[in-house]
This record gives C-alpha cells, structure tokens and sequence, in this order.
C-alpha cells in the first residue's frame, strides 16, 4: 500500500472510495497498526478526520427544515441526505435521531419520577422481549438440521447472531424513545439509563466487602499488561465466585479503590494493583 505522496484531496477520495474492487489493503494495513481497536471503529474515525463534506458543527435553522424535509422522504438513507445537505451521513442521522425526530414533543426539563419509571419498564419489556425472541429462536433450531441452523444464525450482513446478547444488542434507542411516546429523544433516554444503572452501581458498590474487592485486584492482575488499557469488566464479572456483581460495579470499585493511591495518574495499572494488593494484605 502507498499512501506516501498522497495530497489531502487524494486521500480523501481514496478514504471515502465505493469501488468494491479495490484491493490495496488500506484498511487492513491501518488496523495493524492499532490492534486494539475494532477495524469499525478505526474506519469510522478516519472517515470524520478525512471528511469530503462542505459542513461540520453547528446545524443553522434553515439546515434542520431542509433535513426535517429531507427525512419525510428519505429518512434512514442518510448518505443520499448527507450529499443534498453537504454534511456527513453520521451527522445528519445523529441530528434527526437525537433532537429533530421527537419535534415540539421532546422535553427539555428534568426527568420526573413517572419519566424514570417508565423508562425503566420500557428498557425491561425490551430485555425480556430479547429473552423471548432468543428462547424462540432455540426450539426452533432444535427442531432443525445444522444445515438450517447455519444458515439463519446470520443476520442480513453475514454476521453471527449472538446466543447470548448484550445490553446494547437488546436495546435500540429510538424504539426506546418511540415507547416513551416521543416526549424523550433516544439520546436523553439513553444517558438518562445509562446514569440511573451508574447511580445504583455506586451504591451497590460501597457494600462490596474487602474479600471481593481483593478477589478483584488478584483477577486484574492475572491480566497481560497490554490488556490494561481496555479492560473487559464484563467477562471478569462473569468468572465472579458467590455473590454475582456486573461489570460496571466492578470497575467503580476499582476506580474507587484507586483514589486512595497518591498520584494515580502518574502510575501505571499495575503500580496501582500491586500497591493496592499491599494495603490490603
């Protein structure tokens, strides 16, 4: 590959390329040099720094009718709305999802305690409709050959549906908002949910007895150093003996364990583990 050369507008149109024959490596060959982050995630980071579009920031009155028009029609084609605007595909698609789409209807003020509650059945009706739909889906499969199980583990894309989703594969956001009749937009309900569950890890936390918090920093340890830097709190909840903790408790009781090391920030995971593997022993 050779990007040497290159001016800005050249890499540009190579970066921002819909020619499906193109066999240079680019992408392969950046995400080795960033092995630690997902070929996704690097794809769309480049996209944004090396943009082809006329506008970025702040969306002026006249912009937000015409996209408010755009979407009547094409809402969900977000590249053809992002070449009639001149703004990338992402940000007209964050821009109706996040504060057009709920109109005169999204609330501004503080959450209510009717508001958070029903936030919360509606996030629970999606989990245990998840539940079903995967309960579904395995008598189904062990009622076919693994010729047919094959075949429909993989949704549109080719990409293996999951016996075991996430939160984030279970929950999409702007059903979410749509449930809560449009009156919060899919990304105050997500920040709203992601701050109710931190709200109730931190409290959880705080019981969490010196035996666990030591299980905890023996377990960081056992990790390779080159780990440290993105830590998977979730799979280390999951090898948790006795009481059951989620990834998230986890984390802020390391975060607040850590707070007793003087100058942190200037020590590496490690230092931290071992000295407070130190205080507790």
């Amino acid at each position: 590959m050779k990007i040497r050369g290159l001016d800005r507008r050249q890499m540009c149109e190579r970066i921002w390329s819909t020619d499906g024959v193109i066999r240079d490596g680019f992408w392969a060959n950046i995400s080795k040099v960033l092995p630690y982050r997902t070929r996704s995630s690097i794809y769309k980071h480049i996209r944004r720094k090396y943009h082809i579009f006329e506008q970025r920031g702040k969306w002026t009155p006249e912009e937000d009718q015409e996209l408010a028009r755009l979407c009547l029609e094409k809402e969900g084609h977000w590249t053809e709305v992002g070449k009639l605007l001149g703004r990338m595909p992402e940000d007209c698609r964050d821009r109706w999802r996040n504060y057009m789409k709920c109109g005169s209807k999204r609330g501004s003020k503080r959450w209510s305690k009717e508001e958070e509650e029903l936030l919360t059945t509606v996030v629970n009706e999606m989990i245990e409709e998840a539940h079903q739909y995967q309960r579904m889906k395995a008598l189904e499969a062990a009622n076919k050959n693994d010729r047919y199980n094959q075949m429909y583990s993989r949704g549109p894309k080719g990409k293996r549906i999951s016996d075991n989703p996430t939160f984030k594969d279970m929950i999409n956001w702007t059903v979410v908002s749509e449930r809560m009749s449009g009156t919060r937009s899919r990304i105050q309900c997500r920040y709203k949910w992601n701050k109710l569950v931190t709200d109730e890890a931190a409290r959880s936390m705080l019981s969490i007895p010196v035996s666990e918090r030591k299980w905890l920093l023996e377990r960081l340890k056992q990790l390779p150093k080159t780990s440290y830097s993105n830590i998977d709190w979730n799979s280390i909840a999951t090898y948790k003996p006795g009481y059951p903790r989620t990834g998230l408790e986890l984390r802020l009781c390391y975060e607040q364990m850590r707070e007793k090391i003087h100058d942190f920030k200037g020590r590496s995971t490690a230092e931290i583990i071992d000295s407070l593997l130190e205080q507790i022993n």
